[in-house]
């Protein structure tokens, strides 16, 4: 079993302290409830705050396992971007495989960052629950900055500057105007604009599937001091197996 894993179990096991807590079961059926009847317009009842005031050893530990879920869910994000890659854009719809591709990558750069300030915050929540420099929170997030100092560097410029361009983007949007004409589609253009998209999106989803893999390392690091350093995680999986 990785350590992922061994988080998820204990995940399962903890929550029964909230399940425990006075008006918990309540608030949660309220907000069921509220999601599932909503129609514009409708507001909230008053009596259905939108955070449950939890006590504060169970608030940070809450906060911890929270920052755990939204960062596996980065890396979920990023493996979509290579999925989405895997069929062309309907033309009809009006995006070019240009566009679909560039949009793609642009989407992966963001998810990039996102996980650096996950990271961030999953480690800021960590050590809010045990006790202090039980280990350096520090040197997990400079790794990663230096693994993904590119992509991080590339989602800067495309967000403050301009949108990502390179050589494949570009041959896709030129192939694919000349394709387009009647001399392009006698000459065989269309064809050579359906081999480019192949090859430019199956070398994407490489580099994407690999930037996923190496962010699951880091998910394996978190998942291994929150196994290791949280005795309030292990424990509730020892309170489970004495029941």
């Amino acid at each position: 079993m990785n350590r992922s894993h061994e988080v998820y179990d204990a995940l399962v096991k903890w929550s029964d302290r909230l399940q425990a807590l006075p008006g918990w079961k309540e608030w949660n059926r309220a907000k069921i409830s509220f999601t599932l009847s909503h129609d514009d317009g409708q507001r909230k009842p008053i009596d259905l705050p939108s955070i449950f005031p939890l006590p504060p050893e169970i608030d940070k530990q809450h906060a911890a396992m929270m920052a755990w879920l939204h960062l596996n869910a980065t890396v979920r994000g990023m493996r979509a971007c290579s999925s989405y890659l895997r069929h062309a854009p309907n033309p009809r719809l009006g995006i070019t495989t240009e566009d679909h591709l560039r949009y793609m990558v642009e989407l992966y750069f963001s998810r990039v960052y996102e996980f650096s300030e996950r990271l961030k915050k999953m480690m800021n929540a960590l050590s809010d629950t045990i006790a202090p420099a039980e280990f350096n929170t520090g040197t997990i997030i400079k790794d990663f900055k230096r693994v993904f100092k590119q992509e991080i560097a590339q989602r800067n410029s495309t967000h403050h500057d301009e949108h990502f361009d390179d050589v494949s983007l570009d041959q896709l949007g030129l192939v694919n105007l000349i394709g387009q004409t009647e001399t392009g589609q006698l000459k065989g253009w269309k064809e050579e604009h359906q081999w480019l998209w192949r090859k430019a999106s199956k070398e994407w989803r490489g580099r994407i599937d690999r930037g996923a893999d190496k962010a699951e390392i880091y998910v394996e690091s978190v998942a291994a001091a929150m196994i290791d350093y949280c005795p309030w995680l292990t424990d509730s999986v020892a309170e489970a197996e004495r029941r």
